[in-house]
């Protein structure tokens, strides 16, 4: 076995040999931190249910391992059975708010909806992405008899890894691990079968688990270079002038960085984009991905959309009535500061009366759920989701305790992707708040 893992990294490192220039501003910011600038580092691990599995856990522990004075956020919010067909609907509840700075991705499914994903993520953020091949499931041995069926699903996966996805990532400046080849010849070398490495076919056991993630750690490496230093672009903020601040920049998302002094002062001012308030823009309101179905770990409603302009609240979907394979709910839904707003059906396009909940029928997960584990859903079953606000109207300065990390306050995000004009405009006597640094992110995707 101890062989076998050493050949398995040598077949690693030989195609992985460059680290990936589109994922180097993430890996400049963990190989640049040190005890005396702990940089912050947020990591998402999105797709289906090979993404969930330990090799993820795996990886973000060799990432803190590696980069121990970066302050890493992980967060793996891949969702079990959701092909690109499914994650289509949800990549806008998890993926823009978060906002990471790199994402490990993985799915099944449909080419065209994939390409929608990567797509969409380059269009609303700056995430740097590392696209993995697939895996192989099957291998032919010459002692069995033929199989067509598995032939051609291997002939496609060599084609959609090797093929289509270094093309898909050429157009969207994406980087690829490579994990098909190299698995491909360990398993060989080995004289092992796809399933040796597998527990149900599918899904990896613990010597997959370890495999995946030996092969995706060695493109997350510091080239020594910073790519695309354009797209996040960290500025220092110019001079107060009468009480107020102008800055201008270019993107969808724009933060403060607030400047490190011994002498605190709790100052505040008021923030304008565009000249409005950030909480009159719709646009910078975020709506979370709603709980699960009662009986499966997917969304009991795949996406929530809004037709007015939303406030910052919690929501309660409630189940009224259901028929006999929960294809057809009856439902009410409640906003802790709208109130009662209506009830409807999930066969048909649902608009609340204050318009802040549009769910169209092709959202609901609830009937495939019951189809795979036949359990009915109860009256009064409650779905949540949340509205966040992804702004500030008034910037506080924070107290800086520990000199070493950055203080960040969001200012705006889910802006239009153009030019935009930040404005503080102190508040009271006392000296306006001390700002070290503008950070404002401009997505790659128009």
């Amino acid at each position: 076995m101890r062989r076998l893992a050493a050949l398995f990294l040598t077949l690693v490192a030989a195609s992985a040999q460059q680290p990936p220039a589109a994922i180097q501003r993430t890996m400049t910011l963990l190989a640049t931190s040190t005890p005396a600038q702990r940089n912050p580092v947020k990591v998402l691990f999105y797709g289906q249910s090979i993404t969930k599995q330990d090799w993820s856990r795996l990886v973000a522990q060799d990432l803190r391992t590696r980069f121990p004075h970066a302050d890493v956020v992980v967060e793996n919010r891949a969702i079990g059975g959701y092909s690109t067909d499914f994650l289509i609907q949800t990549v806008g509840h998890d993926v823009y708010a978060f906002y990471p700075d790199l994402i490990v991705f993985h799915d099944y499914g449909g080419e065209e909806n994939y390409e929608k994903i990567i797509a969409a993520i380059r269009r609303n953020t700056t995430a740097e992405i590392l696209i993995q091949s697939d895996y192989p499931t099957w291998i032919p041995n010459p002692a069995d008899p033929t199989n067509p069926a598995r032939e051609k699903r291997e002939a496609w996966g060599d084609r959609h890894s090797n093929e289509w996805l270094p093309e898909l990532c050429r157009k969207y400046g994406c980087a690829v691990a490579d994990v098909r080849r190299p698995w491909y010849d360990y398993l060989r070398a080995g004289k092992l079968k796809a399933t040796d490495v597998l527990r149900d076919g599918t899904h990896l056991n613990d010597h997959g688990n370890q495999l995946l993630a030996d092969v995706t750690k060695p493109y997350l490496k510091y080239a020594g270079v910073e790519a695309r230093g354009d797209l996040v672009k960290t500025t220092k903020p110019g001079q107060w002038k009468d009480g107020r601040l102008r800055i201008e920049f270019e993107g969808n998302r724009v933060e403060l960085v607030a400047a490190k002094s011994e002498n605190f002062h709790a100052s505040e001012a008021d923030v304008l984009i565009d000249g409005k308030k950030p909480s009159a823009l719709p646009e910078l309101y975020a709506i979370t991905r709603p709980t699960d179905t009662f009986a499966v770990d997917w969304p009991a409603v795949n996406r929530v959309t809004a037709e007015q302009p939303l406030l910052a609240e919690d929501w309660t979907l409630r189940v009224l009535e259901t028929n006999a394979d929960d294809s057809k709910w009856r439902f009410e839904v409640v906003g802790s500061r709208t109130g009662p707003d209506g009830e409807g059906v999930s066969t048909e396009r649902f608009v609340s009366n204050s318009g802040r909940v549009v769910i169209d029928p092709g959202e609901w997960g609830v009937n495939r759920a019951f189809r795979l584990r036949k359990q009915l859903t109860p009256v009064g079953f409650e779905v949540r989701w949340s509205v966040l606000p992804l702004f500030t109207d008034v910037y506080r300065a924070p107290r800086v305790t520990d000199p070493s990390r950055e203080y960040v306050t969001l200012a705006a995000s889910g802006l239009s992707n153009g030019k935009h004009v930040l404005e503080l405009v102190a508040r009271g006597t006392t000296a306006p708040p001390a700002i070290a640094s503008v950070r404002s992110y401009r997505p790659p995707v128009k």
